[in-house]
């Protein structure tokens, strides 16, 4: 989206306004992608996120 500088794009959109956080992470050696999506950001969904990091590319 284009906007002149110093000015905030508008994009309109139908329904509500809701929020989503998106976690993820990739390994570099297999491409292989790892996400974590929740309504909120907070400490706990960090680690949750990181725990299943640990589950897919092993420590």
């Amino acid at each position: 989206m284009w906007a002149p500088v110093g000015r905030q794009p508008e994009i309109p959109a139908l329904g509500q306004n809701q929020k989503q956080v998106v976690y993820g992470g990739g390994g570099y050696a297999t491409g292989k992608i790892t996400t974590l999506i929740t309504e909120t950001k907070s400490g706990w969904c960090f680690i949750a996120f990181l725990t299943a990091l640990v589950k897919a590319y092993g420590t």
